[in-house]
């Protein structure tokens, strides 16, 4: 496993995605993450994500030094290379420019991260930083340089770190540069989605067993997947409720029970549209409606549940990226 330690990128997610497109499990969590437990299941390397604060703010996420001495391999990407930089003894300063798209880089030194399956030592990547590397840390040695002459590429044993995005398109043979780092790692190559499949039927299976539950449906993707996947295991013991609010596009409502009849979901409607409509009457302000809709939405549904004859759990569907993305970078989330 691998697993990407989160700055607060944009792009965090896009390196774990390419590293899963190679077979390779991997996991984000939070800066803040302890040492002990990132070292937990079965660790084979590190990723530290890129973002967008500078090394020098009051407020910039920093990982714990444990985080290096964990005895995997690490790569830190743009503000994992200065984060590194600066937790190491090397020197940092801010950039009269900030440095954001395409940019050339050349290659030094001969390593495992940049030259094998590449055979260039001239490339195009993306780079988005403000700060720039001024003197490595001690131990340290340059393996790449920008066309402007900054550093982009550093390297301490397995420890390496790149001032550009591999994970974006944008740079060439970025796949190539993170798969060299996953043999750089000795990652195991045999994740497949399909067996996180098959285990969370198992689990699900063993823990709703003879248990009766609800769960909203909507009609997308997230609430209709995970509805089909809880009534494949349960069947007639599980009940989604769709409120149709009075605020859906015209014939919406029927729309949706047309396309999930044939997967067999007993799909309790309930009709609430004067209800909602009569709570909104008079208010103009978007917040406000927001938070009447809210409300009474969670009104509605527990009433709904209520009349469920020994429901004892909710289903929620929730995308894993939602889980990191709807964070705030100093808090855990509660999903």
């Amino acid at each position: 496993m691998i697993k990407v330690v989160d700055f607060g990128s944009q792009l965090t997610q896009n390196i774990a995605r390419r590293i899963r497109e190679f077979g390779v499990y991997t996991e984000i969590v939070p800066f803040h993450t302890s040492a002990d437990k990132v070292l937990e299941d079965d660790l084979e390397g590190i990723i530290l994500s890129g973002g967008q604060f500078s090394v020098y703010d009051s407020e910039a996420p920093k990982c714990s030094k444990e985080i290096f001495e964990l005895g995997v391999p690490v790569l830190g990407i743009c503000y994992g290379l200065q984060l590194l930089t600066e937790i190491f003894g090397g020197k940092i300063s801010s950039a009269e420019n900030r440095e954001y798209g395409e940019a050339r880089i050349d290659v030094l030194k001969d390593n495992r991260l940049l030259i094998p399956g590449i055979n260039e030592t001239n490339l195009k990547v993306w780079m988005s930083h403000g700060d720039i590397v001024n003197e490595p840390p001690p131990d340290y040695e340059v393996i790449a340089r920008s066309d402007k002459g900054h550093i982009a590429g550093l390297r301490n044993g397995d420890i390496y770190a790149v001032q550009f995005h591999p994970e974006v398109d944008h740079t060439d043979h970025g796949r190539q540069i993170l798969n060299n780092f996953i043999e750089i790692c000795g990652a195991d190559k045999t994740w497949d989605p399909s067996q996180d499949y098959d285990r969370i039927v198992r689990d699900v299976s063993e823990r709703l067993r003879g248990r009766v539950g609800v769960g909203g449906i909507s009609g997308g993707v997230d609430s209709s997947s995970v509805s089909v996947l809880v009534n494949k295991i349960v069947g007639q013991d599980y009940h989604p409720i769709f409120v149709d609010n009075g605020l859906l596009r015209l014939d919406e409502a029927a729309e949706v029970m047309r396309s999930l009849e044939s997967y067999g979901l007993g799909i309790n409607l309930v009709d609430a549209g004067e209800r909602f409509l009569l709570k909104l009457e008079g208010v103009s302000d978007p917040d406000e409606k927001r938070r009447i809709i809210g409300h009474e939405f969670i009104d509605v549904f527990q009433e709904q549940a209520r009349k469920i004859e020994g429901a004892s759990y909710l289903v929620q569907g929730t995308l894993y990226p939602d889980v990191i993305e709807s964070v705030p970078l100093y808090e855990k989330s509660s999903v």
